[in-house]
């Protein structure tokens, strides 16, 4: 949404399909659009409007994220960032 590095990659893999995204990387985005100036109903609206299937931050994936291999684990990610692997991992 913000033109990231790597984002084209992305929209080229996830072009045609509902991605899937753990809650608290939702958590996240929202924040950061909000953070960034947008009102909280626009942010909401135009993370709808891509279509993700929002995946809930339960114990299942909270126990994959908390296991993540070490060489994860250890390179400074986010929670958010973890869970997105660890959602990713159980896919």
């Amino acid at each position: 949404m913000k033109g990231e590095p790597g984002h084209e990659a992305v929209a080229k893999v996830s072009e045609g399909w509902g991605a899937p995204i753990c809650a608290v990387i939702l958590s996240e985005v929202l924040e950061k659009l909000v953070q960034g100036g947008r009102p909280p109903a626009l942010a909401e609206e135009a993370l709808r409007a891509l279509g993700l299937e929002v995946c809930p931050f339960d114990e299942t994936l909270a126990l994959e994220c908390a296991w993540l291999p070490k060489p994860i684990r250890g390179v400074g990610l986010s929670l958010g960032d973890r869970a997105c692997l660890a959602l990713s991992m159980l896919l």
